[in-house]
């Protein structure tokens, strides 16, 4: 809630979700919000449990994969945000293969909100590195231009930073690692896989 004189603004709904919609009436404020393991249900602001269990039948057989959060740091110091998703420990044992995906835009973002691809090669047994490179949505406007003009420079570099992160964690198979994307994501694969040498 943003004041009409100005001032701090106050977080009325909040925690590791994306909020999809919202309505208000009669003094209610109704809102739509997912998670890691939630397509999204509906809330009731003030209150933190679902009116709702749309998911039900969705997480009634494999319940989705949590979703870890990733930090690294670029060659050039700037830091690098983004998570994993890992297969079911009980269900694959050992280091596990590794998949880096690339989002879409360059200004989409991966997020606080369930991603089905991610949960579908979970699911098959990777470890899944989803990364919010410079160019991204979601972290302020100098963030999202910052490869303008300049496709496949810093926001290669961050990819790189963020899936050597993730290779350094436990469970992860450096020896077996994959990229893909689509849209810019799939530009971003065919950069990397025509600059580099991974």
């Amino acid at each position: 809630r943003v004041p009409m004189t100005g001032g701090e603004p106050e977080v009325v709904f909040g925690g590791a979700r994306t909020v999809l919609g919202a309505a208000a009436a009669a003094g209610r404020i109704a809102v739509t919000a997912s998670d890691a393991v939630s397509a999204g249900e509906v809330f009731l602001v003030g209150r933190d449990e679902p009116l709702t269990d749309f998911g039900a039948e969705l997480t009634a057989g494999a319940p989705p994969r949590p979703m870890q959060e990733l930090t690294a740091t670029a060659p050039d110091g700037f830091p690098v945000h983004g998570w994993l998703v890992r297969p079911d420990p009980d269900r694959y044992a050992g280091p596990r293969p590794v998949l880096l995906a690339i989002h879409g835009g360059p200004h989409a973002q991966y997020g606080y909100t369930l991603f089905d691809e991610a949960q579908v090669y979970a699911g098959a047994g990777y470890v899944v590195v989803l990364g919010n490179p410079r160019g991204a949505a979601g972290y302020g406007e100098d963030h999202a231009r910052a490869i303008k003009h300049r496709l496949g420079t810093v926001d290669a570099d961050d990819l790189l930073a963020l899936l050597d992160a993730a290779l350094t964690t436990e469970g992860t198979d450096r020896s077996r690692v994959g990229v893909m994307g689509g849209s810019y994501g799939g530009f971003m694969t065919a950069w990397l896989v025509g600059h580099t040498n991974r």
